[in-house]
């Protein structure tokens, strides 16, 4: 019992002391401790064997822990006490063993070293370690990731000396694809959209001094524009971060003959995501060739509309503004732009209007916004929506009624967590009123929860179908695609919502989430990444 006392101090000082950089507390604690144990116990021994919960060693709390002084001429860093203490250390191998160690999520100390919010220490310990474990870049955590993705994806900017050490030691980490379909370094620095927009510039800058692959992607299915890993470019675009999307279309290589789900094009998200300072940029480019500006501006997506009708449904000045001076670089004014959204929402009009007249459907007018199928079972899933939209008349009050009732009773039985019974209450609200988009939504919830993830991804997409602008049926998708792994088309669903309701703090997180599973979780590549 005095024995497991004592083990569970040590280690408690032992993690204290290194999450706090404290040398002193750290040196003082294991002499302490060995006085305790068998003479043949060595400090190699006391540090691999006792880690936290996390399975993390004190190196590895100590690569994360601030930096801390002692009021000595001999402040030196704690990672650097740990790795070039010759009597703790006698033989390299022993170190060696201690800094190869990995935590549950695969994390070396080298990976939370590169990613520590302080970039002038995050580089001096990087620097370290790697001076004395060049291998160690080369690690992989289990999405796959080297250390030079982590320090890409730091929440500050690393030193460009940081990025330079770590793809020097690794050779190829700048071109190298996380295992599980989250991209290269690069990638990771796109998906994210730090405070200050200088700091996203200095990673993609140095990223691409080192190398880096401003194309790079792999495709799920080319026919479909279905990509596992998208080009950074389209992945910063849904990340918003107009400062990596700027850098990027500097690049005289970039490719800027892209789609994405539904046929957008890259002229089609910028214009979803109303960056126009990217938009200028693009044109500038485009119009080196007339032909090919022309082919861009004339391309239409699934929902048959080109970037400036796009922009005219949105009702974005600027950027029908820039759309319709591209070609000639002409200078547009805002009164002509607004002149040609009138005329663009008073001729949809015209056309929904006639769509109406021949057609019985009550959403014949919103047709060309429905939802592209993008997975086999999904193409079933809005053919019965269309078919519920095309059949269902006039529904009476009594039903109505009755429907809300089951409705009613089926979020008790939802509040309470009894999915069952809230499906059974939902299903039969549909047969009275089976129309209604919110009872596929939550009915899509109850299945979520009963794991039938299929079934939860059809009803989220009748519902997206039957309602079409609500961004509550672009969250049920999202969700259910991500279940079953398809995480771009979560994330077209996500950002689909954003753009019916933009300040959707749900949508925005979960569109995070199928960035971040997307890159950490799941394993869409097809072997050829490079491992």
């Amino acid at each position: 019992m005095a024995t497991a006392s004592k083990d569970h101090n040590f280690l408690v000082q032992l993690l204290q002391s290194a999450r706090e950089g404290d040398t002193v507390a750290l040196e003082k604690t294991v002499q302490e401790y060995l006085k305790y144990q068998p003479a043949e116990t060595t400090v190699s021994q006391l540090l691999s064997r006792f880690r936290d919960k996390k399975k993390r060693s004190a190196i590895h709390l100590a690569c994360q822990s601030p930096r801390k002084t002692h009021g000595s001429d001999d402040n030196k860093d704690i990672v650097e006490f740990i790795v070039e203490n010759s009597e703790w250390f006698p033989d390299e191998e022993s170190l060696v063993t201690l800094v190869k160690q990995k935590d549950v999520n695969g994390f070396t100390p080298l990976m939370l070293a590169a990613r520590h919010p302080d970039p002038l220490l995050a580089h001096q310990r990087v620097s370290c370690l790697l001076s004395h474990f060049p291998t160690l870049a080369l690690a992989r955590s289990k999405a796959g990731a080297t250390a030079l993705h982590y320090a890409a994806a730091a929440p500050t900017a690393p030193l460009p000396q940081t990025i330079q050490s770590l793809h020097t030691a690794a050779k190829v980490a700048t071109h190298t694809f996380s295992t599980n379909g989250g991209g290269t370094p690069l990638h990771w620095a796109c998906s994210i959209k730090r405070e200050k927009n200088d700091e996203d510039l200095l990673t993609i800058e140095a990223l691409l001094q080192c190398g880096a692959l401003v194309n790079a992607h792999e495709w799920k299915d080319k026919e479909e524009s279905i990509y596992a890993v998208p080009p950074p470019i389209l992945v910063a675009v849904a990340a918003k971060n107009e400062t990596a999307c700027q850098r990027l279309l500097q690049c005289d290589d970039i490719d800027l003959n892209v789609a994405i789900g539904g046929d957008n094009t890259l002229l089609h998200l910028l214009v979803k995501s109303n960056m126009t300072l990217s938009l200028v940029t693009t044109l500038q480019k485009l119009r080196s060739d007339k032909e090919i500006c022309l082919s861009a501006l004339e391309k239409k997506n699934s929902a048959d509309l080109n970037p400036m009708e796009m922009a005219a449904n949105e009702g974005r000045i600027d950027c029908v503004r820039l759309l319709m001076g591209a070609l000639n670089n002409e200078n547009v004014s805002d009164d002509e732009a607004t002149a040609y959204i009138q005329q663009h929402k008073s001729k949809r009009h015209e056309l929904d209007q006639n769509a109406e007249t021949r057609s019985s459907s009550a959403s014949s007018a919103t047709m060309p916004k429905l939802p592209r199928p993008i997975i086999d079972f999904e193409v079933q899933a809005q053919e019965q929506a269309l078919s519920i939209l095309s059949e269902t008349k006039n529904i009476s009050e009594t039903n109505i009624h009755e429907a809300l009732n089951r409705k009613k009773r089926g979020n008790q039985h939802f509040g309470k967590k009894e999915w069952q019974e809230a499906y059974d209450c939902y299903t039969e609200a549909m047969q009275y009123n089976p129309s209604e988009a919110t009872f596929y939504s939550n009915r899509s919830s109850c299945l979520w929860n009963l794991g039938r993830l299929e079934e939860a991804l059809e009803d989220a997409f009748i519902c997206r179908t039957l309602r079409p602008d609500w961004s509550k049926a672009c969250y049920r998708l999202a969700v259910a695609r991500l279940s079953l792994g398809y995480c771009q088309e979560a994330a077209m669903a996500a950002w689909e919502g954003l753009q019916l309701d933009p300040n959707n703090k749900e949508l925005k997180t979960l569109l995070q989430q199928c960035i971040v599973q997307g890159r950490e979780r799941f394993r869409t590549t097809k072997g050829t990444a490079i491992k």
